[in-house]
């Protein structure tokens, strides 16, 4: 893949929204370990474990999602990112679940609800409607 072109053709995307009065905010996908982290939680609270035992460790993220989060560097100079690794984890692990709340919904995807108290917790209304370039939502779940 052509690291550069990438860049240089998601920003056109990006100028284009802006030039129609859009104001783009880019989420980055959740971390993953290349697991199906949906499946593992579905099981742990099935058979009684601890939810926690579905978290993983910040240098298991995948490579392919590492290079994603090198890519949204290029981009946040001019737009909003959000990273959600930034958002889920802390003191290298990444959480999984927020209280008995499922974040992921399978190995690449958010669950809705976990979606949904991951925005609530972090502040994504406030940052979308922020005019301040530089907003961060809250960091990290406890």
């Amino acid at each position: 893949m052509n690291f550069d072109l990438v860049v240089k053709e998601f920003r056109k995307t990006l100028d284009e929204l802006k030039a129609m009065g859009i104001t783009p905010i880019v989420f980055s996908p959740p971390p993953t370990n290349d697991n199906n982290l949906g499946r593992c939680l579905t099981r742990a609270e099935w058979v009684g474990l601890s939810l926690d035992e579905c978290n993983f460790e910040v240098a298991q993220i995948s490579q392919e999602i590492v290079n994603v989060y090198n890519f949204l560097e290029n981009i946040k100079q001019n737009y909003r990112v959000v990273r959600i690794d930034k958002l889920t984890c802390k003191n290298s692990i990444c959480e999984t679940h927020i209280g008995s709340t499922f974040i992921y919904r399978d190995k690449g995807h958010l669950s809705y609800e976990g979606s949904a108290v991951l925005g609530k917790m972090s502040g994504f209304y406030k940052m979308i409607v922020s005019d301040n370039l530089n907003y961060e939502p809250n960091s990290s779940v406890d």
